[in-house]
């Protein structure tokens, strides 16, 4: 894509979670589309076995294996397609041990600059800005104080225990629970858990945790078998701490 067109509609972010999205192999527009709606809007980070890894605007962290699965395509094609995007010009990819990060060269360009102008003319033009609204976007269910960047950080901390975790963005009951979680316990400490909860979740009679639904319904289970294990291998490393 060379240049920006003048004219742009609304997209919740929503529809790139759904079946409706998903059900079938994609076409390379739809890739495209879908780039942007997995990039970041603004700069945020995860966790993968415990490393840090900073995503800033305009760039998503997923493997080659996760878009090619995600798209219904062969690695070969994705390959490709990537090399071709990268190319012309319109992204960047960035290879390392822990995942692939894409920057979208000219995201702004396409997406605005997220200022809008104060006049009426202003707001008419900003109707028409590339915005492709995200779920964390999305006002609170319950009018917490929580902010919705935090649930989406939180709701990406599952990355690491649940290969399909990018469908709990668009769903309320998931959204509810990351809500409740992270307004009690914060997302800092939700972040500490998360660096320990695989090796958790893998000893033999763990309870079941692979959404916040799960973690926040199963809590005490899981509290219960730290404090039984405590002598074990596993909480050997430094505990969680829910308090």
């Amino acid at each position: 894509m060379n240049t920006a067109q003048p004219n742009f509609f609304y997209v919740n972010r929503a529809l790139l979670q759904s079946d409706r999205w998903l059900s079938e192999p994609f076409s390379r527009g739809q890739a495209w589309v879908d780039l942007f709606g997995l990039a970041q809007h603004r700069d945020s980070f995860f966790r993968v076995r415990g490393i840090r890894v900073d995503v800033k605007r305009g760039q998503l962290a997923y493997s080659q294996l996760t878009l090619a699965k995600r798209w219904k395509w062969s690695r070969n094609k994705l390959f490709r397609y990537l090399n071709e995007l990268e190319k012309q010009g319109d992204i960047v990819q960035q290879n390392n041990n822990i995942t692939t990060i894409i920057t979208i060269v000219k995201y702004d360009v396409w997406q605005g600059n997220d200022t809008a102008d104060d006049t009426p003319e202003g707001h008419q033009k900003d109707t028409r800005r590339v915005t492709y609204k995200n779920v964390k976007n999305v006002k609170n269910d319950n009018n917490s104080d929580v902010s919705s960047q935090d649930i989406q950080s939180f709701i990406n901390l599952f990355k690491i225990i649940n290969p399909t975790y990018e469908r709990l963005f668009g769903n309320k009951t998931e959204r509810l629970s990351a809500e409740r979680l992270v307004k009690k316990f914060g997302l800092q400490k939700m972040e500490s858990m998360f660096i320990k909860l695989p090796d958790i979740l893998s000893q033999p009679y763990a309870p079941r945790i692979t959404t916040p639904y799960e973690l926040e319904k199963n809590l005490g289970k899981l509290i219960q078998f730290i404090e039984q294990n405590k002598n074990k291998t596993i909480i050997n490393k430094p505990k969680i701490a829910f308090t």
